[in-house]
């Protein structure tokens, strides 16, 4: 209240005083100061007595006065000089501190008890600053009389609510529908609070603009006594955007905080000099160690020790605002360590780093997973590179992806020659329709099993069985395994029984035979023999 009382004051000719109970100087305005040949600011804070005590002597038992009596006024008062009479007026600043502001007006410069031009003038000039002020500023300003209508809106309270002065003039605020429903009962309360005796408040509530916006306002309210009534005089703050933001602001930590609270991976928050001062329940249990042991706790202890220097070298980038995500190894409470993938980022609030968060997911089941699935990979390269029968890898097209030593020794090229040619063009053309028959059954999920020819570099020919086994990844079929066994030397083993068996035939003939001798036994035998 004082800071808005000093805005009129050095803007008036008079000189302006305020006093506090202890009669100690609060605020004066230049005018005030040139009369004890000083300034405002070297004069606020003393006692009157300490600077002028003659005019100490006439002025302070007035101002002590005015603090029971509320509005003191005498004239012809020799405050300064014994030819040079003065009048005095005080009345009650009402803020923070209870204050007592006295006017004092030379008396040559018009009498305004009596002059009425002077104080035509006086007001007109007052009224002036006034306009000035509230014309001037973010602040509206509203009067309104002892039954709450609306006897001054400046042009901002035109802006922040929508009614022009013509429009609001006379009305009172439920007239108006000014106040939101779900504010009108602590609004009405505060209206009814304010009386006659300089009662003043500072509220927050909404409002309601003339198209139905919902408006947050900061009403700074202060009853002026007049004439054995009273007027209220409001300063209003559209505030907005302020409560928005604010909203947005908690929104924004409830989110952050839910989050941060129930995030699968392990977060943590520590301050800028790497000491942590939050940890979610997630990264508790990666731990082993409750958040009470957690807080605290400086964050390079949970880094294991060879992978110290990422953890030091991340958390240096982060606090030069960089975010950063690092492959490190973490310890636990008991001591065992294990991989993590970290992601590190400053936190901020405006421009400056307050803190730093990470979040590290324990990434111990999958290197467990990527080893098992190394050496299963490892066991299966084994089992396709030294397999003694010819083994090929085909796409869904029917080209050649891998081959082993063993299919290029059966096919006459080397391995890098097979790979890339179609898996039809290694065959005999008399087995190529069947073939391609079998190959699109194993692509819709059909194992089975042919005889068929390839056809060697060298032009010659191989019978093989082939079997051919569909490639299944993640429940989807990619490609075809084909698995060729040389029927070379079964068919070899397979001539020499037919052979055998014809031999065995021929005896068995010639035993039979009626005209059978022994020399034509005899004979026959040794022929079959040495065939």
């Amino acid at each position: 209240m004082l800071d808005l009382w000093q805005r009129f004051a050095d803007g008036w000719h008079d000189a302006l005083l305020a006093f506090d109970r202890e009669l100690r100087l609060v605020a004066l305005n230049a005018p005030a100061a040139a009369l004890f040949e000083s300034t405002p600011a070297a004069l606020a804070g003393k006692r009157l007595r300490e600077v002028a005590p003659k005019a100490a002597g006439v002025l302070e038992p007035l101002v002590a006065r005015a603090f029971e009596e509320r509005n003191v006024f005498a004239s012809e008062l020799y405050p300064l000089d014994a030819d040079e009479p003065y009048s005095a007026i005080t009345h009650r600043v009402t803020g923070d501190e209870a204050a007592v502001a006295l006017t004092l007006h030379r008396e040559r410069d018009g009498n305004w008890p009596t002059d009425r031009g002077w104080a035509h003038r006086e007001l007109a000039f007052a009224n002036r600053l006034l306009q000035a002020y509230t014309d001037n500023t973010s602040l509206a300003f509203v009067r309104w009389d002892h039954r709450a209508r609306v006897v001054e809106w400046s042009p901002r309270a035109a802006t922040i609510f929508g009614w022009t002065f013509e429009e609001a003039r006379g009305r009172t605020m439920e007239e108006l529908g000014l106040v939101h429903p779900a504010d009108a009962a602590a609004v009405g309360e505060i209206a009814r609070a304010m009386g006659s005796d300089g009662t003043m408040n500072v509220s927050e509530n909404r409002n309601i603009a003339s198209d139905g916006r919902i408006v947050h306002c900061r009403w700074f309210n202060s009853s002026i006594p007049t004439d054995g009534s009273f007027q209220v005089v409001s300063l209003v703050d559209d505030v907005t955007d302020l409560v928005r933001t604010r909203a947005m602001a908690v929104e924004n930590e409830q989110r952050f905080r839910s989050l941060f609270t129930n995030a699968a991976d392990g977060m943590l928050l520590t301050d800028p000099e790497g000491t942590v001062t939050h940890a979610n329940a997630a990264a508790q249990r990666m731990l082993g160690i409750p958040a009470s042991m957690l807080a605290g706790r400086a964050y390079g202890d949970l880094i294991a020790e060879e992978s110290a220097w990422i953890g030091r070298t991340s958390f240096s980038r982060v606090l030069q605002g960089e975010t950063v995500s690092e492959s490190l190894r973490m310890r636990r409470g008991d001591g065992s360590t294990f991989p993590v993938t970290a992601s590190t980022a400053p936190v901020r609030v405006g421009e400056r780093i307050v803190g730093v968060v990470t979040t590290a997911k324990d990434m111990s089941a999958f290197v467990d997973a990527t080893a098992s699935l190394e050496a299963s990979e490892e066991r299966f390269r084994s089992l396709f590179d030294y397999s003694p029968d010819a083994m090929l890898a085909l796409s869904l097209e029917g080209v050649v992806t891998r081959a082993n030593a063993a299919a290029a020794r059966d096919h006459g090229y080397t391995i890098e020659d097979l790979i890339g040619r179609r898996g039809v063009d290694l065959l005999a053309p008399a087995d190529a329709r069947a073939a391609m028959d079998v190959f699109r059954r194993a692509t819709h999920g059909h194992a089975a099993t042919t005889e068929v020819t390839l056809l060697r570099a060298d032009g010659s020919t191989l019978p093989v069985l082939a079997t051919l086994i569909p490639i299944v990844f993640r429940g989807t079929i990619s490609g075809v395994h084909l698995l060729a066994r040389d029927l070379t030397a079964i068919r070899r083993a397979e001539q020499e029984v037919a052979a055998q068996s014809d031999r065995l035939r021929e005896l068995y003939l010639v035993a039979a035979a009626a005209n059978a001798t022994a020399e034509n036994l005899i004979a026959s035998t040794i022929d079959a023999g040495c065939r």
